[in-house]
């Protein structure tokens, strides 16, 4: 069995992302072919005799990595400012901006966020440490 990372069309069956096509429906070789792809990764019970352990321990440690370091991360950025002090700057940017302004200052700097909401983006501020230099943008 195979779980998608993403929306793929096996057969003229299309599956979103997190379903899981069952070893009846796709072959090894395909199964394979989407891991490969990194469209997919193996679930359930899986031999060693079929060859797809070693794939799977390996996909395993590289999601674990992954999920390390953001854990990682994201403990750093939590460490770094206290709710009192994000609280703070966030109000100081919300009430010195508007949303537009604030998205083409905030871009200007190389600030990234997902979305189009003003919190999102007062958000990305403060975690990427620009607040400084997006209130200096405010007198010009």
């Amino acid at each position: 069995m195979i779980k998608l990372n993403e929306r793929v069309t096996h057969n003229g069956k299309t599956y979103n992302p997190n379903e899981v096509i069952e070893k009846d429906d796709i072959s090894q070789e395909e199964s394979q072919r989407l891991v490969d792809l990194d469209v997919a990764f193996f679930v359930g019970d899986i031999k060693e005799d079929e060859g797809l352990l070693d794939n799977q321990k390996d996909n395993d440690e590289e999601i674990s990595e992954e999920r390390e370091t953001q854990d990682d991360s994201a403990d750093f950025e939590e460490e770094e400012i206290s709710e009192e002090e994000y609280q703070k700057l966030y109000k100081q940017l919300d009430d010195a901006f508007n949303a537009e302004p604030l998205q083409k200052i905030a871009k200007d700097h190389g600030v990234e966020w997902e979305g189009n909401r003003k919190e999102n983006v007062i958000e990305a501020i403060i975690l990427e440490d620009k607040v400084e230099d997006i209130l200096s943008e405010e007198d010009e």
